[in-house]
């Protein structure tokens, strides 16, 4: 039986006013004791986006985050033997002969994540993973229409039936990208932000760590509070370790693919 019940409490709280107690090593130490093979499946399946990010770090040549699931040449093995991934990952990859293309349609492998996750999952993790894909949605639409590009093009690999790429792509053509209600958030924070990416970024993660922490509050199940908490240690951990020039790289990947 997972000890996860008895884990929670023992988490020191986090805050985006200071670095987190725990190292990340000790977290994850602390998850691999209490959690059972299920539910270290879901924590995986968080630190998969991450892992995402640094196939691209890879192809780019530049230091992978150390919160994915892999170390570098962990990572690197597992792209060479086709092992340790989905193999929607091996699948998209090899559609591209090269690095450049493979980095010129990066975005559709986080599409391609995205659609078979959330079709697995449940709870807390199905929501989180939602939120993530449609607030990115919200600011690459933000920054392809401020800067006149294709929606068309920019959207490509998304599926244009699905309800939230169609209210997009409705407004394709327009001075302005309004995002659907729940997410006006996040267009006060592109606008108030624009000229200073660095103070977006931070703005963008204390609006992550909210939303995350809202989307938890509607689940009675402990082990989804545990992913609330590894996903806001992430938001935290990536805040102060990161500084402005790596940050605002950061937001330009969310806002571009």
């Amino acid at each position: 039986m997972s000890r996860y019940v008895f884990l929670v409490p023992f988490l020191p709280p986090l805050s985006l006013d200071e670095p987190p107690e725990l190292s990340f090593e000790e977290l994850v130490s602390l998850l691999q004791v209490n959690l059972n093979r299920k539910d270290l499946g879901k924590i995986k399946v968080l630190r998969l986006a991450v892992d995402l990010s640094n196939i691209r770090n890879l192809l780019l040549g530049k230091p992978i985050d150390p919160h994915g699931n892999f170390s570098e040449k962990e990572l690197d093995e597992a792209l060479l033997l086709k092992s340790d991934l989905p193999q929607y990952i091996f699948d998209f990859l090899d559609q591209f002969e090269d690095s450049a293309t493979k980095l010129k349609n990066f975005w559709g492998l986080f599409t391609q994540f995205f659609t078979e996750e959330i079709a697995k999952q449940k709870g807390f993790l199905k929501s989180y993973l939602i939120f993530e894909r449609e607030s990115r949605l919200v600011l690459l639409s933000l920054r392809a229409v401020q800067a006149k590009k294709d929606l068309l093009q920019e959207l490509q690999f998304e599926d244009p039936l699905d309800p939230f790429v169609t209210s997009i792509l409705l407004q394709k053509g327009l001075e302005r990208y309004t995002p659907p209600f729940e997410y006006m958030r996040l267009n006060e924070i592109f606008f108030t932000y624009y000229k200073d990416p660095w103070e977006q970024y931070r703005a963008f993660t204390e609006y992550q760590f909210a939303a995350v922490a809202d989307i938890v509050s509607k689940s009675l199940f402990s082990i989804d509070h545990i992913l609330c908490y590894v996903a806001q240690f992430l938001l935290v951990e990536s805040l102060y370790r990161l500084d402005r020039k790596e940050g605002e790289k950061i937001l330009e990947t969310f806002q571009t693919g």
